[in-house]
């Protein structure tokens, strides 16, 4: 069933586009389902993590292909809505220099860089039905829909043939429970792991969560694996330890698969930019584009918050949580974490 839209001037392209798509299926379907998808990128990790950094960051790579609010208001019209983006977006602000709240800005004129969740909605699915109506985020290889696995990959080409794009980058938290579904659709993919202090992650979280008023705002892990009669401090707090644990475990599972996991950390930027840019393009095979290189001023805010265990939470079971996952992730428990310089970024 398709989405209809209210806007009077999003219809009136859906209708042109509805005749649009036909034409440019019929001369650009064949040359565009050639088109290889070699070693797409997926950005993953917890919310509140800095994947949306990561993704800016990956999307101002002149040969990567992101998706923009194109894709997620036409995600039926790959052909159109690409030429569209294409034609109407000049060189200039097709790449994206920052994340809100940076001293930079984001540069994609009507076209910004989005997780698209709209998009994925349509397009994934399973065995069981649409991804959207699924108990849980969590889908292995077993989950994965025929549908899915030979229209997912062709719409993915057609928008990176019109868009002249050699890779593909692609975002959306709920991937990070869905690495072994992924791995089914992209033998061959490149997954980029955003680590973050659990403390500062676990505060972020927190805020959503109460920004939304939904404590069950976020990823939404197995319910065989939450807390029962906790608080939302705890529940969170288990929401980041499962998320990660997941994660680990997914790549021990598919092949090759700590050979494809890049590890990223989100202060690491504030405190060796230079440094963490290069760990993050270079295992991509992407060189770091001269304008993340030539000014981290427009990528990392120039205030940053700090935080201390005691100033978290006053709920110990929550804390015990993120005592042993700051272990497990390699970040001190003990001493002051190190904030990040761009808090609210994510």
């Amino acid at each position: 069933m398709k989405r209809v839209t209210k806007n009077p001037a999003l219809r009136a392209c859906q209708s042109v586009f509805t005749i649009t798509e036909r034409l440019l299926s019929l001369v650009l379907e064949n040359r565009a389902l050639r088109t290889p998808i070699d070693h797409p990128i997926i950005v993953i990790g917890p919310e509140r993590s800095g994947t949306s950094f990561i993704y800016a960051l990956l999307a101002t790579h002149p040969d990567v292909y992101a998706l923009t609010t194109a894709a997620d208001r036409f995600p039926d019209h790959p052909f159109s809505a690409s030429l569209a983006r294409r034609i109407l977006s000049p060189t200039s602000t097709q790449n994206y220099r920052a994340v809100p709240k940076t001293n930079g800005e984001i540069r994609g004129g009507s076209f910004e860089l989005t997780e698209a969740v709209r998009y994925w909605a349509r397009h994934l699915g399973t065995r069981s039905g649409k991804w959207e109506n699924a108990p849980d985020d969590f889908f292995t290889e077993e989950d994965l829909d025929e549908a899915t696995r030979q229209t997912l990959p062709h719409d993915l080409k057609k928008r990176q043939f019109i868009m002249q794009k050699k890779r593909l980058v692609l975002k959306q938290p709920g991937f990070s429970l869905k690495i072994r579904y992924l791995n089914a659709l992209f033998p061959d993919a490149i997954f980029v792991h955003c680590l973050r202090n659990p403390l500062d992650n676990f505060l972020s979280l927190l805020r959503q969560k109460e920004k939304f008023g939904n404590p069950n705002w976020g990823l939404q892990i197995p319910e065989s694996m939450k807390l029962r009669n906790a608080s939302v401090e705890a529940q969170t707090a288990q929401q980041l330890a499962v998320t990660y644990e997941l994660i680990l475990q997914s790549f021990h599972q598919i092949e090759n698969g700590a050979a494809r996991r890049v590890v990223t950390r989100y202060e690491s930027f504030e405190t060796d930019y230079a440094r963490e840019t290069q760990r993050l393009f270079q295992p991509c095979g992407l060189d770091v584009p001269l304008d993340v290189r030539a000014h981290p001023e427009l990528f990392v805010a120039s205030n940053f918050r700090q935080t201390t265990p005691q100033s978290v939470t006053n709920d110990r079971q929550a804390m015990q949580i993120l005592e042993k996952l700051c272990e497990q992730m390699g970040y001190d428990f003990s001493k002051t974490p190190p904030g990040t310089a761009f808090a609210n970024a994510a």
